[in-house]
């Protein structure tokens, strides 16, 4: 994931490419679903930082007006690209998954941002590329009026934390020390941005650090349509962890007191609430993604309360470190009896 490290004016360009051309591929198989037609080949784009070089590289078609209509036939299509239209194209047609998945490998990009129309009915985003970490995200596309609201929010933030997030190995570093990757929170916000993103496609822009004053919001989510009880929400991301990860193998491990984890999770709830009505957005959200032992009551205690008082949804998603744990806590068992 060198794309994401390079700088963050790099991981900008790659988010910007991968939401506008989930846009343009929810377009272009919405305008195939409106004729009543299908998708002969999937299409597949994928990020890279330079499209003229690759062009030149591997002797790819530069394309300038890829992705400008929806109206264009795009099946069998690889391509790559910078910006969020224009790319250069793959020479052949590709008629199946496998032999695209092939070439993408082929080519070098295994680990770059992809994202695929399979058929006109179901988009999928590999926001670490096809052979990076984590799971792919998957929208289902055609199935009637996507609502967006403070509800079907909250239910996508569920799904993420239970078909990514829980159970997740690619934001521990090294798990049984309950030492997280470098800069956690970043990680979890931009999986977390391609879920929402994806899923919301067809009905909502969602954004990453859209800057309000002197600061930054971490997502926002602004539906196409603000009829039919749509809604606009901010979300502020938290994470907490029991140690702060070395920056060499050897260094001894610096603890992160529960006191300095609950200020810099309370302090989100500052921050939403006051994005949300600067940007008069309709609700707030806080996510705390806690990588710690124990079962967060504490944290949520004083969380809680103030979450209330300013109108903001608070929500706990633990992080767990092993199979054991995840078991243990979806699965809890009695006490065993005492015998007598």
């Amino acid at each position: 994931m060198t794309w994401m490290r390079s700088s963050r004016t790099a991981s900008r360009r790659a988010a910007s490419f991968l939401n506008a051309w989930v846009e343009h591929l929810s377009e272009h198989a919405r305008h195939l679903r409106a004729n009543g037609k299908t998708l002969s080949a999937p299409v597949a784009l994928v990020y890279v930082p330079d499209t003229g070089a690759h062009a030149r590289d591997h002797r790819w078609k530069l394309s300038a007006m890829l992705g400008v209509s929806e109206r264009e036939e795009m099946a069998g299509k690889l391509a790559v690209g910078s910006s969020e239209v224009g790319g250069c194209t793959h020479p052949t047609l590709f008629q199946d998954l496998q032999t695209l998945e092939d070439a993408i490998r082929a080519a070098g990009l295994g680990n770059s941002p992809t994202v695929v129309l399979a058929t006109e009915l179901r988009l999928i985003v590999w926001g670490h590329g096809i052979d990076g970490q984590g799971q792919p995200s998957i929208n289902e596309l055609g199935g009637g009026a996507v609502t967006v609201d403070l509800r079907s929010i909250e239910q996508e933030l569920d799904r993420f934390y239970e078909g990514v997030a829980r159970q997740t190995t690619s934001w521990w570093k090294k798990a049984a020390e309950r030492i997280t990757i470098e800069q956690p929170e970043a990680r979890v916000q931009y999986d977390l941005w391609i879920w929402l993103m994806s899923k919301f496609s067809v009905a909502a822009r969602v954004r990453q650090e859209d800057k309000i004053g002197n600061g930054r919001t971490d997502l926002t989510i602004f539906p196409l349509d603000t009829s039919g009880g749509n809604q606009s929400a901010v979300l502020e991301l938290k994470t907490v962890r029991d140690v702060r990860t070395p920056k060499s193998t050897n260094a001894k491990l610096i603890k992160i007191s529960p006191q300095d984890n609950t200020a810099w999770a309370t302090s989100g709830l500052q921050q939403t609430a006051t994005y949300r009505d600067d940007l008069k957005i309709n609700g707030a959200f806080l996510c705390v993604y806690d990588f710690c032992a124990g079962d967060g009551k504490a944290l949520m205690a004083v969380i809680d309360p103030i979450a209330g008082r300013f109108q903001v949804v608070a929500r706990r998603f633990w992080i767990t470190a092993s199979h054991e744990e995840h078991r243990k806590d979806r699965y809890p068992l009695p006490a065993p009896p005492v015998l007598p």
